[in-house]
């Protein structure tokens, strides 16, 4: 019989649930073909894992390792197993080989999580977590139950972030975290550890899955028992609310040191003349905490937002609704533009006229590429508000859309000097100058207090930035 022939048996043996069968077969193969020992033993390996045989997968992973071979799944069966034993600092040494055979250390970061959490490096831990909660939805649904996660969630309860920390929580799609590990029809799987700590009824419903490497719930299995399935699903989703509520009062904690900055980051641009970033950092935290309206008032450096202060104010107290209207139909600009209409529609006509209504009306029409009735309603606004690159910006990209690019030079070289700092200035220079210099494409996510306006603005210091895929002009929003 030929090595081929060899190893597909090793595989039905498995799938029949003869692992001695298998072991026996991947042995001959590695003792008798030295062209394929190194992938018999690979492949024993994956059967010692499921045998919880965890120092002899180690063993065997180690010894290709320690000859050169490099290869993904070995590294991190090998991590794997070496975690299973509690060697975790050896686990997160063995992980971090992934980067000699291509891969990055940061595609781990939810194994590089557990690993810190179990060694009580929590900082650590959470920004492995925030980055792969960022990175995918991979884990989301697990996170929760994590049993090596558990010191760290109880942890992360209490801490007080440091400013850059907290901007990375509340960045963080935590919600949609949460939402997966609540729902019911979400697969259940479990690594060795978290099986071991279940009771012996509970362990007794799960089935070990060789080509995932994990525990899953094996339906006869829970068919003769389904009040030990019942009482399991119960005791997962008690566990998942417990850690919801640490990531709630985590995440409320991060929101007040990310407000506590606003007033300074808002005196920041106001004092490089940028009123629109300032105008953000307004918007957004005064609905979070209203009592920052006497702080932005009172702050030296922001009188150029006085104007606009006083607007929000009075027209908020004619129509209590109106700030989170023109929030609301913001939100709804691209999603749901009839509902966004609506909101806008159902402002008192003596309100139509403030600088916050002109934004929101010239937005909606610039969304439905309605540019030719933007462009008046752009030129308004630049007059009241003659600081703020949202109408220089937007008219100079419904002017190129329109094949007007004259006027749109025109209108570029009239806009704020604080329009530099803003990626869309560059990317419109180059499709009007056609200088072929692009910054590099950046995800524009929700603004949430970011000093950098969740993306839409260049690093302060950093104008170096080489050619990249081009932007396609009127596509970042101001």
């Amino acid at each position: 019989m030929n090595t081929k022939q060899l190893l597909d048996e090793a595989d039905g043996y498995i799938k029949l649930g003869l692992n001695a069968e298998s072991e026996a077969t991947l042995r001959n193969v590695q003792e008798s073909d030295p062209a394929a020992r190194d992938y018999a033993q690979t492949r024993l390996i994956t059967l010692l894992m499921g045998l919880r045989r965890f120092q002899e997968a180690s063993d065997l992973g180690m010894g290709l390792i320690e000859r050169g071979i490099f290869s993904y799944y070995t590294i991190i069966k090998t991590s794997l197993a070496q975690h299973f034993m509690g060697k975790i600092t050896e686990a997160r040494e063995t992980l971090r080989l992934v980067e000699k055979c291509g891969h990055r250390l940061e595609d781990d970061a939810y194994q590089m999580a557990c690993f810190a959490s179990r060694q009580g490096e929590f900082p650590e831990a959470m920004h492995w977590l925030l980055h792969e909660f960022r990175r995918s939805i991979e884990y989301h649904a697990c996170a929760l139950g994590d049993t090596d996660l558990a010191p760290f969630w109880s942890w992360f309860r209490e801490h007080i972030p440091t400013l850059a920390d907290a901007h990375l929580i509340i960045e963080t799609p935590f919600k949609d975290v949460c939402a997966a590990a609540r729902n019911k029809d979400a697969v259940i799987e479990l690594s060795p550890d978290d099986l071991t700590k279940l009771d012996e009824r509970w362990q007794r419903l799960f089935r070990y899955d060789f080509a995932a490497g994990r525990y899953f719930l094996s339906p006869l299995a829970v068919a003769s028992d389904q009040e030990a399935a019942d009482s399991l699903v119960r005791l997962r989703a008690a566990g998942a609310e417990a850690v919801e509520l640490s990531i709630r009062c985590a995440h409320a904690r991060a929101t007040d040191v990310v407000l506590d900055a606003q007033v300074r980051y808002a005196t920041e641009h106001a004092r490089a003349g940028n009123h629109l970033a300032a105008r953000h950092h307004i918007l957004w935290s005064l609905p979070l905490r209203p009592t920052l309206t006497l702080d932005f008032f009172n702050e030296p450096g922001l009188e150029m937002m006085t104007p606009f202060l006083t607007e929000i104010i009075l027209a908020n107290q004619e129509d209590s609704t109106f700030e989170k209207r023109m929030q609301g139909v913001w939100d709804f600009e691209h999603s749901d533009p009839d509902r966004a209409w609506k909101l806008l529609e159902e402002t008192p006509e003596s309100l139509r006229t403030t600088g916050l209504f002109q934004l929101r009306l010239a937005g909606l029409y610039n969304a439905e590429k309605d540019y030719e009735r933007a462009l008046p309603v752009w030129a308004e606004l630049r007059l009241l508000w003659p600081n703020d690159a949202a109408a220089f910006g937007n008219a100079i990209a419904a002017l190129q859309i329109l094949g007007r690019d004259d006027e749109a030079r025109r209108l570029l070289g009239e806009a704020p000097a604080c329009y530099r700092r803003f990626r869309l200035y560059w990317n419109q220079v180059s499709a009007l100058e056609h200088t072929g210099f692009q910054f590099p494409a950046q995800r524009i996510g929700k603004f949430r207090g970011r000093p950098d306006l969740g993306g839409l603005l260049i690093p302060e210091p950093d104008f170096d930035f080489k050619p990249d895929a081009e932007t396609e002009p009127g596509t970042s929003t101001l």
